[in-house]
């Protein structure tokens, strides 16, 4: 019995115009390709699909929410709604963790620091780790006005 193992593969799709939200260049050629990673864990498998746009202009690769092959069908403002930056797992959980760690002495505003750091571009996952990073900063500095005011 396997217990794990994966295979990955991409399909490329066509070619398509859009607004490039990493660089800003407007109605610029990009290539599509879907990733499609089939792993197998404890004999069970799952399939992870995920598309990509790739821009030619800046080469960023961008995470659509369609598959490549249902991107050309779109407009450059429909696609403006699919088409994202992506975000890595890794930002994403130090974000969190700013929110849920800031009450901690001297820990919050390091966790809160490293996800503003991480998550510098625009989004929601910017602001989550800014307003972490805040509550670090202001429940740090009430505790430390407490321990001035206590001695």
């Amino acid at each position: 019995m396997v217990i794990g193992g994966s295979k990955i593969r991409t399909e490329e799709g066509q070619d398509i115009r859009i607004d490039c939200p990493a660089c800003g260049a407007a109605d610029v050629t990009a290539s599509t390709y879907d990733r499609i990673e089939k792993v197998r864990f404890v004999g069970i498998p799952v399939t992870f699909r995920s598309t990509w746009v790739v821009c030619s202009s800046c080469h960023n690769h961008l995470l659509s929410r369609c598959p490549a092959n249902e991107l050309l069908s779109l407009s450059r403002e429909e696609l403006a709604g699919v088409i994202s930056r992506y975000t890595s797992f890794i930002a994403r959980v130090m974000a969190v963790l700013a929110l849920l760690l800031g009450w901690i002495l001297i820990v919050g505003p390091v966790v809160g620091l490293a996800a503003v750091i991480l998550n510098y571009r625009r989004g929601i996952w910017r602001t989550t780790s800014w307003v972490g990073f805040s509550l670090g900063l202001i429940s740090n500095g009430l505790m430390g006005i407490l321990i001035l005011a206590g001695k």
